[in-house]
């Protein structure tokens, strides 16, 4: 029988749903990273045969999206199906998977959970099987339903897009979101692995979208990011959609770098079944910590991959800052008026990491009305020298890795998510942070105080 050359090509593609995906990349972008599969199948005296796996490729980041299979087969007419499956090596994407709850509560007698520290209190359980209670689905973007097949040669299929109305999966609604959320994520890995080998996420990171669990009331499940398995589920039920919200799943994930680069992360899972709840003023420093991390952490992110500044909430007009909150905000607004409340709120802690890296802080003053602590309007002295201590993104993110040379012999511990702690890491980590620039800081988060950065910072000229 004689033998002849196939190739089957085309292009993956996601049609953006995020509007500051769209504004950055434009309409679409090609998707890459994850497995596609090709199947084939001929007839047989007259029946169309079953599908028969001719290969699994990896789009590659520089392949803009492309696949390709090439075969030495028959020269029999051919029906084709391509599939794709959201899953790397560093990455995977889980779906739904509601009657894996169900059959666990049925085995379990359990009736109705109560808080969603009891919904983790069941994940726990099913940790004994790490990751293997939940698949990858296999998405089929194209497949020849109709006439009498393909012949051989090459059958390139162009551009497979997931957008609205599509055919097959790349019109289904969470196939789409799925594929928004790879590229979405992908973009944020790849911009910690920019910043050097240090700093990428150091464990495979599983998103479980959608996540419903039938045991838990609608109304008080929420999307979180567990430190036992490295794993955010994203929310989707009759009251909330949690996918809407791009603050959430920048969120999540950097939930997942801290979880990933700090010692005894997995309290934070015990706090949220003890408690309940990790967000407002807490009894715990380290608790408050993670919680501002992660949303500071996501602000950070979001400047880097859009070029502006994320809003306070969804479609939101009202920009978040990048400075710190003026003492009379961190009162009002959040009911923190000593020191010694600062670091334990989520919103102390990102006004503390707003206060490290902003330059210039002898320029501005942290009294007076407003949210965000506003520049003077006082000239230059130059009779006076003024040290500028700012940290970069990468100076607070090496507060959590090792550093022998520097004191700082393992990861940050919880010991260390405190105002004292975390500022004496930064002393002996970072050079242009000195204990003048300790005692400074201590000083402008104090909602008791008055002091003003020029105050601290600045002595005079020799």
């Amino acid at each position: 029988m004689a033998q002849v050359g196939w190739t089957l090509r085309g292009r993956v593609l996601v049609e953006h749903l995020f509007q500051e995906l769209t504004d950055t990349y434009g309409a679409t972008s090609p998707l890459a990273g994850f497995r596609v599969r090709v199947q084939a199948r001929q007839r047989v005296a007259g029946v169309w045969g079953s599908w028969k796996k001719w290969d699994d490729v990896i789009i590659n980041e520089d392949d803009a999206g492309a696949f390709q299979v090439s075969k030495i087969k028959s020269h029999h007419n051919r029906r084709f199906r391509v599939q794709v499956q959201f899953k790397s090596a560093d990455l995977v994407i889980f779906g739904a998977h509601r009657t894996l709850l169900r059959q666990v509560s049925r085995a379990l007698r359990l009736r109705t959970l109560r808080s969603l520290g009891a919904e983790l209190v069941l994940d726990q359980l099913l940790q004994h099987f790490t990751r293997l209670p939940y698949q990858a689905d296999w998405h089929t973007i194209h497949v020849d339903r109709t006439g009498n097949g393909r012949r051989a040669g090459v059958i390139d299929l162009g551009d497979l897009t997931f957008e609205a109305n599509a055919p097959n999966d790349l019109g289904d609604r969470v196939a789409h979101r799925q594929a928004e959320l790879w590229f979405l994520y992908s973009r944020v890995m790849a911009l910690f692995e920019g910043l050097g080998q240090d700093y990428r996420f150091k464990k495979k990171i599983a998103v479980k979208y959608p996540h419903n669990n039938p045991l838990l009331g609608d109304r008080i499940e929420a999307s979180y990011a567990n430190p036992e398995n490295h794993m955010v589920y994203i929310v989707e039920n009759s009251v909330w959609d949690d996918y809407a919200r791009i603050d959430y799943m920048l969120h999540e994930i950097m939930h997942i770098w801290a979880y990933q680069h700090s010692r005894r992360e997995k309290g934070m899972a015990w706090q949220l079944i003890i408690h309940g709840d990790t967000h407002g003023l807490q009894n715990r420093t380290w608790v408050a910590f993670h919680e501002g991390f992660a949303e500071w952490g996501y602000h950070q992110v979001y400047r880097r991959l859009f070029g502006r500044n994320p809003t306070i909430a969804a479609a939101g007009t009202t920009d978040i800052q990048s400075r710190p909150f003026k003492r009379s905000d961190l009162i009002s607004r959040y009911g923190l008026s000593s020191l010694e409340q600062v670091d334990r709120h989520e919103w102390g802690w990102v006004s503390i990491l707003n206060l490290l890296t902003t330059p210039d802080l002898v320029n501005y003053t942290f009294n007076g009305n407003g949210r965000y602590i506003a520049r003077t309007r006082a000239r230059p002295n130059r009779a006076l020298v003024c040290d500028d201590p700012a940290l970069a993104f990468t100076d607070v993110l090496r507060l959590f890795i090792t550093n022998r040379r520097s004191g700082a012999a393992r990861q940050l511990g919880r010991s260390e998510m405190n105002l004292a702690g975390f500022l004496q890491r930064a002393v002996a980590v970072v050079p242009q942070f000195d204990r003048t620039a300790r005692t400074a800081v201590l000083s402008l988060l104090d909602p008791a105080q008055n002091t003003m950065p020029r105050d601290l910072l600045c002595r005079p000229r020799r």
